[in-house]
């Protein structure tokens, strides 16, 4: 389900010794273009990837072809549980592997610091709900006033910005594809409109 997890999986299999010829029969999915991106530059190739960019999508996808199957997946060591709800709702067997962590940041370095004080940022790109809810924990008082106002939140999709919402963040814009070039899209549009 990301570039990090197919790095962390191959990875994996190469420090144990093993190599992608492991994979033997396997067919591989993947949640977007970018993930099948980095598949590809270890030459393998997605057998699927679903229209839209999120784990609903991926898990709509793959129900139907699941049943009775293994299913591997590798992910972090946090995440939604969509993907392992439906899949094994769908009769796989399902297998997870954490093959990379995911850290929270506690704190902020001070030259970010000032610049989200000093409103020197126009805007904070949120591409995972647990972003979203960090963002709200550290953010600077003095900034979350600018919030909406100078400083705008972009989200990478409807499921971040209900998280964003729900530790009370206002989203200025929402990507349409669930990628960063979505969110560099959504940020775009918005200056369109703001210019109209």
């Amino acid at each position: 389900t990301s570039a990090n997890g197919v790095h962390g999986l191959l990875g994996r299999l190469w420090e144990n010794g093993g190599d992608t010829r492991q994979l033997g029969r396997a067919r591989l999915a993947t949640i977007g273009p970018a993930t099948a991106a980095t598949l590809a530059d270890y030459r393998l190739r997605a057998d699927l990837v679903p229209d839209e960019y999120r784990a609903e999508a991926l898990a709509a996808a793959l129900a139907p072809h699941v049943a009775g199957k293994t299913v591997l997946w590798a992910r972090a060591n946090r995440g939604r549980d969509v993907l392992p709800t439906e899949l094994t709702s769908a009769g796989a067997d399902l297998e997870t592997v954490v093959v990379y962590e995911n850290d929270d940041v506690t704190e902020y370095p001070e030259p970010l610091r000032n610049r989200l004080i000093a409103g020197d940022l126009d805007w904070i790109g949120l591409s995972s709900p647990s972003i979203a809810r960090n963002l709200a924990t550290l953010l600077p008082e003095e900034a979350k006033e600018n919030l909406g106002i100078r400083l705008h939140l972009a989200s990478i999709s409807p499921v971040t910005t209900a998280a964003a919402k729900e530790v009370g963040l206002p989203i200025s814009a929402e990507a349409t594809e669930y990628t960063w070039d979505g969110i560099l899209g959504a940020i775009a549009d918005f200056g369109l409109r703001i210019a109209e």
